[in-house]
């Protein structure tokens, strides 16, 4: 299913850079991201019942890139996200997020906001050797200080359907549920 969703979005790209119109203002973008994070996880077994949410503090480290439109007010683009070491103390976990997905984004004055769908989230535990696999949404809402600098606010629900474990493959959960919230700092650089 990524592969297909990211082949949709090359040839979105493709399209657009091919309308005059818009391929005359359009523009490559980076936007390096840090920031500070609360994850909350619970596992859920397989006949519904969830564990106790657990909670957990720690940085997160990412970035976008893609293609700014309309002089900037539009950003379409991949975006790569990393979390943790979150230590959870109900489950005795020790657990780190990778996500990758794109997204859209749309900037007015000083303020922007960004949607973006991850088909590839992984929540892994450490201690457990456990992975959690599924899908992720994030909505950003950000203010730019000056031109270099922002500050955002980003939340990003995780609906983890998979469970793999290398040692316990039986008395691990079948699914858990997540969500992030941080608060970052970016810098968006236009080429």
């Amino acid at each position: 299913m990524a592969k297909i969703f990211f082949f949709i979005l090359l040839c979105l790209l493709g399209m657009l850079k091919g309308s005059n119109a818009i391929g005359a203002s359009m523009n490559i973008f980076i936007e390096p991201y840090l920031g500070y994070s609360q994850l909350s996880f619970t596992d859920v077994y397989g006949d519904g019942t969830p564990l106790p949410k657990d909670t957990a503090m720690a940085a997160v480290l990412g970035g976008k890139g893609g293609l700014s439109l309309k002089g900037g007010a539009v950003l379409m683009g991949l975006d790569y996200h990393t979390g943790g070491v979150y230590f959870l103390e109900n489950g005795r976990k020790e657990v780190t997020q990778r996500m990758f997905g794109a997204g859209l984004g749309f900037q007015k004055g000083r303020l922007r906001v960004w949607g973006g769908y991850y088909p590839l989230n992984e929540i892994e535990d450490a201690n457990l050797f456990t992975k959690y696999v599924g899908t992720a949404l994030k909505l950003s809402l950000g203010f730019d200080f000056n031109q270099k600098i922002s500050v955002n606010l980003e939340i990003i629900p995780c609906d983890l359907k998979t469970t793999e474990s290398t040692i316990f493959p039986d008395s691990v959960p079948t699914q858990a549920k997540a969500s992030v919230v941080y608060i970052s700092f970016s810098s968006l650089l236009k080429f």
